[in-house]
């Protein structure tokens, strides 16, 4: 678990990240996908603690507590974050807009079975 102790690189925030094409971006987000991560951020759902994202992005721009947990908002960043009530990130999204660039013909070229 990344506990809000745990120092973390400034530099591995990638809220600038940005990616020419669909196939290089989808073939990124199922690799960090089965870290817990997104794209853009190192964040990692089912390890970093809620105090380590504050402390990192600030106070959220929205916050909204459901029955499953809490989310966090970051549109500054393209980001939203969902946790429990020990604090641990189960749920990390990314709104990037190149996400946009990924059409339906690109994921199936990638399937894995291809």
């Amino acid at each position: 678990m990344i506990s809000p102790d745990d120092k973390q690189d400034p530099s591995d925030d990638r809220s600038d990240y940005h990616k020419t094409s669909g196939t290089e971006l989808l073939q990124e987000i199922i690799s960090n996908a089965k870290e817990g991560k997104v794209t853009n951020s190192d964040i990692k759902a089912g390890e970093t603690h809620v105090n380590v994202v504050e402390d990192k992005f600030g106070s959220p721009d929205e916050q909204e507590t459901i029955t499953q947990g809490t989310y966090l908002a970051y549109p500054n960043q393209n980001l939203s974050f969902g946790y429990g009530t020990e604090g641990i990130i189960f749920d990390v999204r990314s709104y990037l807009p190149e996400l946009q660039q990924i059409k339906y013909d690109t994921t199936v070229e990638n399937e894995p079975n291809r």
